[in-house]
């Protein structure tokens, strides 16, 4: 079972008030970004990795993780804007998409969508966040 990262390790929450665009982009509600010695993750609300970031070095320009799978959806792509300068200020300006998804068992799709995203620093969820995504 994945476990969190030690206490002061620098990590962003996303939170349902500031995803934007698609309906589905309120799937990544309660997912992080945590800076790590040489890369950033993404997770899922329970610390389960999803994607790293690439290159040996901690990326000090925009960057854009690498495509994974997370709630049936496949293919979510997540842009990050150039990371804060203090690791106590959220990182804003990201963006999230994911391509159009076949329906299951039918002859078409369903369309892709994206949006925008503001990380927040540290753990971010609100109570009442914590509680619907433990009920999802």
């Amino acid at each position: 079972m994945p476990t969190a990262p030690p206490p002061g390790t620098p990590r962003w929450t996303l939170n349902a008030a500031d995803i934007s665009g698609g309906s589905d982009g309120q799937l990544l509600v309660g997912c992080h970004i945590v800076q790590n010695a040489t890369n950033y993750t993404f997770t899922k609300p329970d610390w389960t990795v999803l994607a790293t970031s690439t290159g040996t070095t901690l990326p000090t320009a925009a960057f854009t993780f690498p495509t994974f799978n997370h709630r049936n959806i496949n293919g979510w792509s997540v842009g990050m804007s150039t990371p804060p300068t203090d690791t106590t200020q959220n990182w804003g300006a990201d963006s999230w998409s994911f391509p159009a998804q076949p329906l299951v068992e039918i002859e078409d799709t369903t369309p892709g969508q994206s949006g925008e995203f503001t990380a927040q620093a540290g753990s971010g969820l609100t109570g009442e966040e914590v509680a619907s995504y433990a009920k999802a």
